[in-house]
């Protein structure tokens, strides 16, 4: 598993974090997504309150985009803003509680579920509403998603993929925005947001080198940002904007501590 190699970090004289990181046990290590997960409900339930909520749905209800907007494409980009929502796997424990099969087993199980589902809309030439026009001749964007997620959560290190979910839920719907009113900000605006993404969301989970809150968000934004922009036929940038900055990130972190 890629996630038994040492973190980035040693190289960027995080002091004892390394070796803490590589000894913890699995307690430790669920504390950690406990408490992760905490901070997240407590930022969302301050988000959420009573009066941003009004607020927000004002504004969403006068802004002329949105309201130019298909219900299909509305159903798209909320579904990739919540997708965060699917980090939440971490907070499960690996044996499910004790009832049976483990986390990872109900994983793919799901994942089977989600490909056997599209694989019969595809056979019997079923559209469904929320789907783009050329999905109709090959696997959904969703099962690509679905595909991507298992592999990122089941071979990379937690604290890759945590950033690297929150950029490509929250910037994929921005290059979107972009394309369609062919911006001059795209593509720069979505690598800074990327960059902004990725960086908050490293430094929730407790990175504090500056080095690191450099580089590995700016190599998560490139890469992620150049994987959505090319149309490679029947993949998916929604997979592709998940391994593709994984990859470049754990290839770094792997780069680095080989030359130590």
């Amino acid at each position: 598993m890629l996630s038994s190699y040492p973190f980035f970090l040693a190289s960027l004289r995080w002091p004892g974090l390394v070796e803490k990181a590589v000894s913890e046990s699995g307690e430790a290590t669920g504390a950690r997504t406990s408490l992760l997960v905490q901070r997240i409900g407590k930022r969302l339930g301050q988000a959420c309150s009573l009066g941003t909520t009004f607020t927000l749905a004002t504004y969403l209800s006068s802004c002329p985009y949105l309201q130019s907007m298909d219900k299909g494409e509305l159903f798209r980009k909320v579904f990739h803003l919540c997708a965060p929502l699917f980090l939440l796997y971490y907070a499960v424990p690996s044996d499910m509680w004790g009832l049976g099969p483990t986390r990872e087993i109900v994983l793919l199980v799901i994942l089977l579920m989600v490909l056997t589902f599209d694989l019969t809309r595809y056979g019997m030439g079923v559209t469904l509403p929320f789907l783009r026009g050329y999905e109709a001749r090959r696997i959904s964007a969703y099962s690509w998603a679905a595909i991507g997620f298992t592999i990122a959560v089941t071979i990379f290190p937690m604290h890759l993929v945590v950033p690297v979910i929150f950029g490509l839920g929250w910037t994929d719907p921005l290059i979107g925005v972009l394309r369609r009113r062919k911006s001059k900000l795209y593509p720069a605006l979505p690598v800074v947001v990327y960059f902004i993404i990725c960086a908050m969301a490293f430094a929730l989970m407790g990175a504090m080198g500056v080095l690191y809150l450099l580089l590995m968000p700016a190599i998560g934004a490139l890469t992620a940002v150049a994987a959505e922009s090319p149309r490679f036929g029947y993949v998916d940038d929604d997979f592709l904007m998940q391994i593709v900055p994984l990859a470049a990130l754990w290839a770094m972190e792997y780069a680095w501590t080989a030359l130590l």
